[in-house]
């Protein structure tokens, strides 16, 4: 009835329940030994903590645990990423792909972000973060392209409602549905995935000069009410100014393109399959 997930150790013999604590949502946050000896579990506030079946002893162990169950960007190399879990702390988390270190950029209560190196082109990849303070590790398999345009995103994987990161011409906001992008106007796209720029920063540094990919995306707009399709011209593609592993991609809206809550997709050759993209909705007011 509260929606909150608990662990809690059951006595057959006298029936009695006894809470231990709360629980990170997810099974996956509560593991048993493989000598089935002792259960450990992830408590809401980021503490591992260990049971003993035999004994019911209960221990918490000393330090954060940091981890994540979700990754949400690019698999690019030079690519912004996100990590989505809990216990982050940006100074001590360790974050490597198969033994490339990758940069943490920043940490906050529910994500943590990092760069994948510019040097990782393999498939098959390892993602690991690791907590000084932690027995364990969060792993996960990353097969890498070399071109898959992504979008940034509002808000958090599991938010009801999510919109692609559009600003004005003017920078002077997103673009949403009370304040849509006019039919003429330049906006910027914030995405990842667009693969290598001339000149490459180093890995887990901002561009020190105007960059440019070495491909532009294609964008498109359509709408099926009213019914438009349309070819949105790309001004502009390379690295976010001062941003590390985030790219900017300028794009005019069509002077002629009615108002509409379009769909924007931006496809780019050299993925798995050859052509790779991402959509999502953009508004759009007519002149």
């Amino acid at each position: 009835t509260t929606h909150i997930w608990e662990v809690v150790l059951y006595d057959y013999a006298t029936s009695a329940t006894n809470v231990i604590g709360t629980l990170l949502p997810s099974v996956n946050n509560f593991t048993l030994t493989g000598d089935g000896k002792s259960v450990w579990f992830h408590r809401t506030d980021g503490r591992l903590v260990r049971i003993v079946i035999d004994t019911g002893v209960v221990t918490e162990v000393p330090g954060r645990h940091a981890w994540f169950s979700k990754r949400e960007g690019a698999p690019v190399a030079g690519s912004y990423n996100h990590l989505f879990g809990g216990g982050f702390d940006a100074a001590t988390d360790i974050v490597d792909l198969s033994g490339l270190s990758c940069p943490v950029l920043g940490a906050a209560l529910p994500q943590l972000d990092i760069q994948i190196p510019w040097d990782a082109f393999a498939s098959n990849l390892t993602l690991t973060l690791h907590s000084p303070l932690s027995p364990f590790e969060s792993v996960q398999t990353v097969d890498e392209l070399t071109i898959a345009p992504t979008f940034e995103r509002t808000g958090l994987p599991f938010d009801a409602f999510r919109s692609i990161a559009v600003v004005h011409e003017d920078f002077r906001g997103l673009v949403t549905q009370a304040d849509p992008a006019l039919a003429g106007e330049n906006v910027h796209l914030y995405m990842t995935g667009l693969g290598d720029v001339q000149p490459r920063p180093p890995t887990g540094q901002p561009p020190s000069t105007l960059t440019f990919t070495n491909q532009r995306p294609q964008c498109t707009l359509s709408s099926p009410f009213p019914l438009a399709q349309a070819s949105a011209p790309v001004l502009f593609s390379g690295l976010a100014p001062g941003m590390v592993g985030m790219y900017q991609v300028d794009l005019n809206i069509p002077a002629s393109y009615p108002s509409a809550a379009a769909t924007l997709q931006c496809v780019g050759q050299g993925g798995t399959p050859a052509v790779s993209g991402d959509a999502g909705t953009l508004f759009v007011k007519g002149q």
